[in-house]
């Protein structure tokens, strides 16, 4: 392996380091900012701007001392759904803007860092074989 391509790898390989990282440090500003609560899923919606996926976002009713109840859209979605309606969730928000949120309370664990590194195996792989043609 030349230098060049030993430099290219790592910038590649640098890509789905710096999209675990921003992942990892907005879970930690949640764990150690976020107020918990917990909260209702009140329906699943589609993104009507969104004609090709069938991903759903849940809807979620939750109290806040501040601001009393919010019902909010989840940013982040799911094909197949992984809330249903009525389940109760854990979530952390954010206290100046509480319709921002994360759903769980866990840290940052092995299940989010996992397609991370397969996405970096990957390409390392590819990296290896086309070096060997």
């Amino acid at each position: 392996m030349t230098t060049s391509q030993f430099i290219l790898l790592l910038v590649v390989l640098a890509i789905p380091a710096a999209m675990a990282y921003s992942v990892y440090r907005k879970k930690r500003w949640f764990q150690t900012h976020g107020v918990l609560a917990t909260g209702t899923v009140l329906k699943l919606v589609e993104d009507e701007a969104d004609n090709e996926t069938m991903a759903h976002y849940p809807v979620i009713r939750f109290f806040t001392e501040q601001h009393g109840w919010i019902v909010a859209r989840y940013s982040v979605d799911r094909y197949p759904a992984r809330y249903q309606a009525n389940q109760l969730v854990q979530l952390r928000y954010d206290p100046s803007y509480p319709t921002v949120f994360l759903i769980g309370a866990e840290p940052f664990g092995v299940r989010e860092w996992w397609p991370y590194a397969l996405f970096a195996a990957i390409i390392w792989c590819g990296f290896y074989v086309s070096l060997n043609y």
